[in-house]
């Protein structure tokens, strides 16, 4: 495509990370950089944003899932399973991850991902900046990132019911998610060995 020498953007936005991946050549290579989540955390806040956008809504309305509860949801096993370790290794449809996906997924993370944990947005947001020379001496540029930085974010999703460590929804989810458990643990310890990039 080209897109890459073409010099036309400094950042591009892909839901699409293997589709993406020939928009860039080894003179002018990609640098992927995300915000993890805790699993857990995400996949409730998921299945609130479905609900409550997709599944009680007329045009999308869905029967079983409008009214369904959380837990019942996950014990159906109705939730995402391992969805990063899937998305990372191109294993979307696969039936079961397995410890071999696990293990390309870390390995895809230490060689091509700048890590930033949404618990620690400020140093995340700090180290992308750093990383990709963002900076900007416009008061209304600054003021944006300080309001997506310091205040709660404005689409989180109200949730009914919480899923604590070691509670039956947490147990439920996790068990479910084990290797995406294990994948946000990597990331954190990413970010820790990422740290030295930026003093």
């Amino acid at each position: 495509m080209g897109f890459a020498r073409q010099n036309v953007a400094d950042v591009a936005i892909s839901s699409l990370l293997h589709d993406s991946a020939p928009l860039f050549d080894v003179t002018r290579k990609g640098k992927i950089f995300t915000m993890f989540r805790h699993p857990v955390d995400r996949m409730v806040s998921m299945f609130y944003f479905m609900q409550d956008n997709v599944w009680k809504k007329p045009t999308t309305f869905n029967a079983e899932l409008a009214n369904i509860s959380i837990e019942n949801f996950f014990v159906k096993s109705l939730g995402e399973n391992n969805w990063h370790v899937r998305y990372l290794t191109n294993q979307l449809t696969k039936a079961f991850v397995d410890e071999n996906d696990f293990k390309l997924a870390k390995e895809i993370m230490r060689r091509k991902v700048l890590v930033g944990l949404l618990s620690d947005k400020d140093e995340s947001f700090a180290r992308f900046s750093k990383q990709f020379k963002w900076s900007s001496s416009d008061p209304q540029v600054n003021e944006c990132q300080t309001r997506k930085l310091q205040w709660d974010w404005s689409l989180r999703n109200p949730h009914e019911v919480e899923a604590l460590e070691g509670n039956r929804l947490w147990e439920l989810i996790s068990g479910q998610n084990k290797y995406d458990m294990q994948l946000y643990e990597y990331a954190k310890v990413l970010f820790e060995e990422q740290r030295q990039l930026f003093q």
